[in-house]
């Protein structure tokens, strides 16, 4: 059982592909999804594959290697002696996904159980999120008989709404109408922090709260669909060597719980749990200020995400509101 937690987020400056081997439609290379809930996500395999090479790359003397090993556990060889690693990478979570807009050119659109799941989350953290209230948060998923959450043919939308347009928002090709709630804009306030500093000031007037079942159409039909092809030698694609793959938009905001347990092998400055965390988001951890590439296709720029967390994004927003 882990003894330390808290949220890492992903924000995806490039198109994501994190791939799945299923398909039953043309797309040849879809991306990986929940299969209960066809929402896309990220394997924490992904995520812990991505961290340890990352950490390997910039290891140096042997002290460094062991860290490795004891964060992310050793590599297979066989060995009797083997353990496993300390740090513990669950699946990243859809929290925010991005909707071509007819004004506004594009939202973030959430809904009611992607804020429930969230909730969850924080709650499973022992490093808290305190950016996020989650009494303020639960008003905008509360199910069962006192049902308010927004129809199928409604959105929730807070202050000065990019997307507005003669009392009705257009997402994609569809038409919804609108109630102003002050509570999607406490969640923007909380949420801009975990983006880069470049976009900030886009999610206050972005944000939208749209059905489940709206938001499950979105995610399943408007990701980017991308034809690729192989060519050889005299500059012709190869006969066969066309395929289609999924890609995670970019502007898609994930999340994932990240937690650690008591080292199996310990090290100078690795001991317990908390240790654990901050190798990864210390002051001096393997993620502060670099940027991290999941999944595929690496060599065409795919998957460059932004990571933040509480804490460093808590620093961030203080240095800014003094500096005003």
């Amino acid at each position: 059982m882990y003894e330390q937690a808290q949220l890492l987020f992903f924000y995806c400056e490039t198109p994501l592909h994190a791939g799945s081997a299923d398909s039953v439609s043309f797309v040849d290379l879809p991306i990986q999804r929940e299969k209960h809930t066809g929402f896309p996500n990220v394997h924490g395999s992904g995520n812990k594959g991505a961290m340890r090479d990352m950490a390997e790359q910039a290891a140096g003397d042997k002290d460094e290697r062991k860290k490795i090993e004891t964060v992310f556990g050793p590599p297979p060889s066989g060995a009797q002696d083997q353990f496993a690693g300390s740090g513990i990478l669950a699946d990243s979570r859809l929290l925010l996904f991005p909707v071509r807009s007819y004004s506004g050119v594009f939202a973030w659109i959430t809904s009611p159980l992607v804020l429930k799941r969230f909730t969850s989350d924080m709650r499973h953290a022992t490093r808290p999120t305190p950016a996020i209230d989650p009494e303020k948060l639960a008003k905008l998923h509360s199910f069962g008989p006192d049902d308010n959450t927004p129809d199928d043919n409604t959105v929730w939308h807070g202050s000065n709404s990019r997307q507005l347009l003669n009392g009705s928002i257009i997402l994609e090709d569809y038409s919804f109408n609108i109630e102003h709630k002050t509570e999607i804009d406490d969640l923007a306030k909380g949420l801009k922090c975990f983006l880069p500093p470049e976009f900030q000031d886009l999610l206050p007037g972005s944000l939208i709260l749209v059905s489940d079942n709206t938001f499950s159409h979105f995610v399943r039909f408007s990701t980017e669909v991308v034809p690729r092809i192989k060519m050889d030698e005299t500059g012709t694609v190869e006969s066969g060597a066309l395929w289609v793959e999924e890609l995670l938009p970019e502007s898609s905001l994930l999340y994932s719980l990240t937690a650690a347990t008591k080292p199996k092998q310990k090290v100078d400055d690795i001991k317990d749990a908390k240790q654990v965390l901050d190798y990864l988001t210390g002051e001096n951890g393997l993620l502060q200020g670099r940027t991290l590439q999941i999944g595929g296709d690496e060599t065409v720029g795919r998957g460059l995400i932004w990571v933040s967390w509480p804490e460093d994004a808590g620093h961030s927003s203080d240095k800014e509101e003094g500096e005003q």
